[in-house]
């Protein structure tokens, strides 16, 4: 093999490692985007991103921070993220641009499985909170509905 051969096969590696760094990395803001994506529209509108940002900066973060956001990410002036610009924007604003190594990628993943494990635990207990609801309703209903039936079978008799 000659010298300039091992250095271009040495250089596409570097590359190619950067560029599975980067789908890895892709596919965690993919997942992100659509658990942050609650009416899947296939775009996030300010409401979804609030509560991403609010998870990442907590009480730092604000209207201002959140009208900022949209400034540079909403590329095409739409109004909400598509997943291209969710994608690019993280890119940007949570890597080192140019530098992408697996520490990036263990970030990123730390932090989208921590977001999503919060979601998931907050529509949890939202959904542990209707069934509540749900069942206080049953009970009521179980009771008076029969007892209200039968005093008017007995009013109307």
């Amino acid at each position: 093999l000659q010298h300039g051969s091992v250095k271009q096969c040495a250089g596409s590696t570097v590359a190619d490692d950067h560029k599975m760094d980067y789908r890895l990395r892709a596919q965690a803001y993919r997942e992100a985007f659509y658990v942050l994506d609650d009416d899947f529209s296939g775009f996030l509108e300010r409401d979804e991103v609030n509560s991403f940002g609010f998870f990442m900066l907590g009480d730092d973060w604000n209207e201002e921070l959140l009208d900022d956001f949209f400034a540079a990410a909403d590329l095409d002036g739409s109004g909400g993220l598509s997943l291209q610009e969710f994608c690019d924007f993280c890119e940007t604003s949570i890597c080192d641009p140019g530098h992408g190594d697996l520490a990036d990628l263990s970030f990123v993943r730390d932090m989208v499985k921590g977001f999503i494990a919060i979601t998931k635990t907050r529509q949890d207990m939202t959904k542990a909170m209707w069934q509540s609801r749900a069942l206080a309703v049953d009970r009521w209903c179980r009771f008076w509905v029969p007892t209200a039936a039968l005093l008017t079978t007995l009013v109307i008799v």
